[in-house]
């Protein structure tokens, strides 16, 4: 629904984006796309009919490249039944927005797609959802924020915590990485921080100036078991929706690495640094399908993404591009608030 209603109020390319996402995503059998609008003259508002119209012909072609596949991509788990278990008492009393994953949203500013049915690849687990997580599915590892490492750590797994005091409200002015490479200024830095000590053996990948101090935001650590985990020190569900903190091309690429670094491969697919591309990946047998979708009002004047393997074969989707070596390379710009799609087989 495009309510509130005319264009100047909510563009046309918000609704065809949406259009597009839930096309990819294949598990809808229906999308009433409010067009008309019903309080003025028919004819007032013609702009959304005319873009439906545009990109009819591409929005089918992308409900066909990605029909019959699975999503493929990061697992971020998701429970409906959250509330039914969750204690709380980590986080902040916001309960109404705990069915909305924050790993997914976390995840969707990195340029790297994710699936909610598990298929097998590392699981981004944040929040109050590891309360009743199956402890075997992160036996390799998985990315966690600080609620989940807590409620981990109370479920006897050892995930690097020695003590964890409160979480506190608090504004990130610089984050800093293990190089100038990922030295980075806020403009919203805010989160709930996680006041803690970690073992020695665990190594600080970034930290962070928060109100003046230099605090840990981010470490690794690989257990006796050797499953490695990698966490983030902040109470994910306010910064994901919220804050800038972890929106940036020096997360993009550590995740990206760190996801490689568990699983032993590559994410399915990834885009770096343009954090409002939100890219999502299908496969079936040899054949993968990428859309992209660009939230952003940047143009990607050279869109390029990283694939998990080789492929040859290539089909597009509302813009032209090759296969490389690391991937495909798009020919034509991606842009602001506009979608592509493509498909290639092995």
């Amino acid at each position: 629904d495009t309510y509130p209603r005319p264009r100047y109020n909510t563009p046309a390319s918000y609704l065809e984006l949406f259009d597009g996402v839930i096309r990819a995503d294949g598990t809808y059998d229906g999308d009433l796309k409010y067009m008309i609008d019903y309080c003025s003259d028919v004819t007032f508002e013609e702009g959304y009919v005319e873009h439906h119209e545009n990109n009819f012909s591409a929005m089918e072609e992308i409900s066909r490249i990605f029909e019959n596949k699975t999503a493929s991509g990061v697992y971020v788990p998701v429970d409906r039944h959250v509330l039914e278990y969750a204690d709380l008492t980590y986080g902040d009393g916001y309960a109404n927005n705990y069915p909305f994953p924050s790993a997914a949203v976390f995840m969707s500013k990195l340029g790297i797609p994710v699936s909610f049915s598990d298929n097998g690849t590392p699981c981004v687990l944040f929040g109050e959802t590891a309360r009743n997580f199956e402890l075997d599915r992160i036996k390799d590892g998985a990315i966690l924020d600080g609620i989940s490492a807590r409620i981990l750590q109370e479920r006897g797994v050892d995930v690097g915590l020695i003590d964890a005091g409160d979480f506190a409200y608090g504004e990130a002015a610089m984050v800093f990485g293990r190089s100038d490479k990922y030295l980075m200024c806020m403009a919203r830095g805010r989160g709930r921080f996680l006041n803690c000590r970690y073992k020695n053996k665990a190594c600080t990948a970034f930290t962070a100036e928060v109100d003046g101090k230099l605090v840990p935001l981010v470490y690794e650590y690989v257990n006796e078991s050797g499953a490695k985990f990698t966490v983030f020190l902040v109470d994910m569900l306010g910064c994901a929706n919220n804050s800038h903190l972890f929106v940036g091309y020096h997360f993009s690429e550590y995740v990206k690495n760190r996801i490689t670094d568990i699983s032993g491969k590559k994410p399915v697919a990834f885009m770096a640094k343009n954090t409002g591309a939100y890219v999502m990946a299908s496969k079936k047998d040899k054949k993968l399908a990428v859309a992209l979708f660009n939230t952003s009002a940047d143009t990607v004047l050279k869109p390029e993404i990283e694939l998990d393997g080789k492929y040859s074969v290539i089909h597009t989707v509302n813009c032209e591009g090759a296969v490389t070596e690391k991937g495909v390379k798009l020919a034509t710009p991606l842009h602001a608030f506009d979608f592509a799609a493509f498909e290639v087989e092995e």
